[in-house]
């Protein structure tokens, strides 16, 4: 083979390789995403139980001091 079509044969690979690399990289991105929006509702459960449980006991504890 001649020098320039190994320059062109190397610039193919790259390009492929460059064509997978972002394509992981789109498939990447898309499972944080996923990740990120199973996550949110757990969490926000988890404030929500702890506001509840939170004003819950501060009454408690209002009415004990208040008595």
């Amino acid at each position: 083979m001649t020098i320039i079509e190994l320059v062109l044969a190397s610039q193919i690979g790259v390009r492929r390789t460059e064509k997978r690399k972002i394509d992981l990289d789109h498939i990447e991105s898309h499972r944080v995403l996923l990740r990120i929006c199973a996550f949110l509702p757990v969490l926000v459960a988890t404030v929500v139980a702890l506001e509840i449980a939170g004003s819950e006991n501060s009454a408690v504890v209002e009415t004990a001091i208040v008595d």
